[in-house]
């Protein structure tokens, strides 16, 4: 397949001409610079870009009786540069997702959003929770702040070892903590 060149770099070649060697590298567009000064709003680029048919045509628009440049769109067609005989397309060869013309891949502000990412999971975590039938819970960071507060604090037992049950010694739980905790207050010590 030859490679081909559309209309509007022939036109815009034409236009350009009258700027001597800014525009051009040897006898190939400049199409950084063009880019750039198109961006910038350059007055004398684009005084020269309005007298273009072609340009005016297709990407000039008026509303309400003004007259918009689409430099976005010339700004595209300029910097697409893979034109092959009578078929050019400004989407890359390859099958993905894409956001605002961008694919997830090469994009850096791709975020993994998924139900109760604002929640903690409250887990029924021994075998009397499982017993009770405890159902598994999500507490909203927002909702639930003071119950999720309350999970995360500091506990009052902390590496309690328990004796006993001819096991020798073992580090208890949570929920023996909170056992021996109940059973000391019942008690009187």
């Amino acid at each position: 397949m030859a490679k081909i060149e559309p209309k509007i770099f022939d036109e815009l070649k034409t236009a350009l001409v009258s700027f001597g060697d800014k525009y051009f590298v040897g006898e190939e567009l400049n199409r950084s610079k063009l880019t750039d000064d198109l961006r910038n709003y350059d007055e004398a680029l684009l005084s020269k870009l309005f007298e273009v048919d072609f340009i005016k045509q297709h990407f000039i628009k008026e509303v309400a009786g003004q007259k918009l440049f689409q430099i976005e769109q010339l700004e595209e067609a300029v910097l697409y540069n893979d034109y092959w005989d009578t078929s050019y397309t400004k989407y890359e060869n390859r099958v993905g997702l894409a956001s605002k013309g961008k694919f997830l891949e090469d994009s850096q502000d791709v975020v993994l959003d998924f139900p109760f990412k604002d929640c903690v999971l409250t887990a029924s975590m021994t075998k009397e929770n499982n017993e009770e039938g405890y159902d598994d819970a999500f507490l909203n960071e927002v909702i639930e702040k003071d119950e999720i507060d309350r999970l995360f604090d500091k506990k009052v037992f902390v590496n309690v070892k328990r004796f006993g049950d001819n096991q020798g010694a073992q580090h208890s739980t949570a929920q023996h903590s909170t056992a021996q905790h109940s059973t000391a207050q019942h008690s009187g010590r």
